[in-house]
């Protein structure tokens, strides 16, 4: 390993400990504590108001998570080979499938510049909900909290309707709301908006919902449970693997077929 390379791990475990050491300043969560709002800072640059407020423990988490995705990126990323390692290899097969995915859905060419967005979403959610399994006070997964789930489905919306405006212009991507036109299409616009913001809402709370449930229904377990610790292990690794993967496929390919409506 070379000196930069050491120079870059040295750092990235630093800043990991730092994310960590501030979320140590939480309590650990209980069943009891289920359903309380969540510490919150009120008070930013002088402006004290609800509307500011933002949820320590998210963030700090969130940036967990990206640091964890940028050395990844960069330890699978700075020595590529022709004959690949396991990291390599896992890393390959996401994106091929990926690739194969946006291929089908958008087309080879249309796809293949979606695919980055795509695939990034999916490691994102996918690491945001694995990452509750790690038994390690502060570490919670961001998902749990409907500010992440909200921001991402807004990015996802934002992505879709400016993809259907730059392929059919601005005046045929307003047309798809009068449609089929005339009277009747007029009348069908307020309900082809409120439908988009629906899709963002569904889109949204569907991960957000999946992830504190399954969050519930583990510290539930765990309370009843104590004795049994291979029961509670076993349903937390379920729950936190199976269902994570499972709803952050969804959540990239709900996001997908966004993006394929508004561009077909």
């Amino acid at each position: 390993m070379s000196k930069k390379s050491k120079i870059i791990y040295l750092v990235g475990f630093i800043c990991l400990l730092c994310i960590w050491t501030g979320m140590m300043i939480h309590i650990e969560p209980q069943v009891k504590n289920v359903g309380e709002a969540p510490e919150k800072i009120t008070n930013i640059f002088g402006l004290k108001h609800s509307f500011f407020s933002i949820n320590i423990s998210t963030i700090l988490n969130s940036w967990l998570i990206i640091a964890i995705l940028i050395l990844i990126a960069y330890s699978v990323g700075r020595k590529l080979t022709k004959i690949p390692g396991k990291a390599q290899t896992i890393t390959e097969f996401i994106i091929s499938s990926f690739d194969h995915l946006c291929a089908d859905t958008l087309g080879a060419d249309i796809g293949r510049k979606y695919l980055p967005f795509v695939s990034t979403v999916f490691i994102f959610v996918l690491l945001s909900n694995w990452i509750g399994i790690v038994p390690v006070l502060g570490i919670e997964e961001p998902t749990r909290d409907l500010n992440t789930t909200l921001g991402l489905g807004l990015i996802c919306a934002f992505v879709a309707h400016g993809s259907g405006i730059k392929v059919k212009g601005f005046k045929g991507y307003c047309k798809e709301y009068i449609e089929p036109g005339g009277i009747i299409g007029w009348c069908m616009l307020p309900l082809n908006i409120v439908g988009e913001f629906a899709k963002v809402g569904s889109h949204s709370i569907r991960l957000f919902g999946n992830i504190l449930g399954g969050s519930v229904l583990i510290l539930v377990l765990l309370e009843l449970s104590r004795q049994l610790l291979p029961v509670y292990i076993v349903f937390q690794i379920f729950f936190g693997i199976f269902v994570g993967l499972v709803q952050a496929f969804v959540f990239a390919m709900l996001a997908l077929a966004y993006i394929s409506v508004k561009v077909a």
